[in-house]
C-alpha cells in the first residue's frame, strides 16, 4: 500500500541520529515550521541542547521510543550503523509502516540497506545532502538551496523528488549501480580539497608562515576560484602556470619540492597531469606545450615517483 499523499506540514517527522547532519537538519525542519516529532540518539545530554533550538516533541536515546504518529523518518547515522538501526526499527511492533516514508542520508549506501522496511511497507530511499557538515552547531542556512541525491524505486520518485524541494533543495536521481561513483566525487570536491589547502599550509609552512596565517592568505584565493567555479566551467575556470604552458616554472616546483618536501612529489605530479589534460581541454596549450609539461613531471628513470 502507498502511503496517502503529503504535504510537508502534514510529515510528522522523526530523526535517528543527532551527529552533525542530524542535529543541522533538526534546526532546519524548525526553521521550516515542520519541527521533528521525535529526536532520538544515543547523547541524551546533546539532545537536550539541541531541543532548545529544534523543538521535538519528545528526545530519547531508545529506537522504540520513536513517536507512534511518524510518518517520516530520517536516518542520519554512520553507515556502518545502518543495518543495525534499520533492524530495530523493523522491530518495532504496532507501528504504521504502510503509512511511513524512511529515508537514509548516506552517500554511499543504497536504498537497498532499507529492505526490511520496504518489507513492512514502508516507502525508502536513500536521500544524500550534498552539502559538508564540520560541527553539530551549524546553522538552518546550510541547507539552503543545495543538491540532493536520491536513490528510490521509480513509483516513489516524485514523492522524493517534492520532499526534496520542501526542504528547498534540488533532488538529483542517483542510479543505485553509480551510487560509489557519486560518492566518490563528492569526496573529491569537498574531502579532498581541505587535504589540499592542508598540503598548502604545508607548503607555506617552509617559507616560516605559521599553519593559520597560511590559511589566511589562501583564503581568498580559494574563494575566488570557487566564485569563478560557480559561473563556468573548470576548463574556463582554469588559471596559472600549466594553463599558459609555462614548463619552467613546473620544473621549479618539482625541483622545490623534491629538496623540501620530497613527500609531496608524487601528489604533486599528479595532480600538474591532470592539469595538463584540463589545460589541452581548455585550448590553451599546444600538444607539443604538453607533452613538455609531462616530460618534466614524469619521475627520472628508476624512480617509482614515491618521493
Amino acid at each position: 500500500m502507498q502511503p496517502k499523499k503529503q504535504t510537508f506540514k502534514s510529515y510528522r517527522i522523526s530523526i535517528f541520529g543527532a551527529g552533525r547532519l542530524g542535529s543541522t537538519l533538526a534546526r532546519h525542519l524548525h526553521s521550516l515550521g515542520n519541527s521533528p516529532f521525535s529526536l532520538i540518539s544515543g547523547s541524551v545530554s546533546w539532545l537536550e541542547l539541541l531541543a532548545a533550538d529544534s523543538h521535538p516533541v519528545n528526545i530519547s536515546s531508545r529506537p522504540d521510543d520513536l513517536h507512534r504518529e511518524s510518518n517520516l523518518i530520517f536516518l542520519c547515522v554512520p553507515d556502518q550503523e545502518l543495518p543495525s538501526v534499520v533492524q530495530q526499527l523493523a522491530n518495532i511492533l504496532f507501528f504504521d509502516w504502510q503509512n511511513a516514508v524512511v529515508v537514509h542520508c548516506s552517500g554511499a549506501q543504497t536504498a537497498q540497506v532499507l529492505q526490511p522496511l520496504a518489507r513492512l511497507g514502508a516507502v525508502t530511499a536513500a536521500m544524500h545532502p550534498i552539502q559538508t557538515f564540520p560541527t553539530k552547531t551549524e546553522p538552518a542556512s546550510r541547507f539552503s538551496d543545495i543538491y540532493w541525491g536520491i536513490e528510490t524505486a521509480q513509483a516513489n520518485q516524485k514523492q522524493i523528488r517534492d520532499l526534496v524541494h520542501d526542504l528547498g533543495g534540488h533532488p538529483v536521481l542517483i542510479p543505485a549501480q553509480a551510487k560509489a561513483l557519486y560518492h566518490l566525487a563528492c569526496v573529491l570536491s569537498s574531502n579532498y580539497l581541505v587535504t589540499l589547502v592542508s598540503l598548502s599550509s604545508e607548503v607555506l609552512a617552509g617559507c616560516g608562515l605559521p599553519r593559520e596565517d597560511a590559511f589566511k592568505m589562501m583564503a581568498p584565493l580559494i574563494s575566488g576560484t570557487l566564485e569563478s567555479l560557480g559561473k563556468q566551467t573548470p576548463e574556463k575556470a582554469l588559471t596559472g602556470p600549466i594553463a599558459r604552458g609555462d614548463s619552467e616554472t613546473i620544473r621549479k616546483h618539482v625541483s622545490e619540492l623534491a629538496d623540501q618536501l620530497p613527500h609531496l612529489v608524487p601528489v604533486y605530479r599528479s595532480l600538474a597531469s591532470e592539469t595538463v589534460r584540463l589545460a589541452v581541454k581548455k585550448g590553451t596549450v599546444s600538444p607539443a606545450s604538453a607533452a613538455s609539461l609531462m616530460t618534466v613531471l614524469s619521475p627520472p628513470d628508476g624512480d617509482t615517483g614515491n618521493g
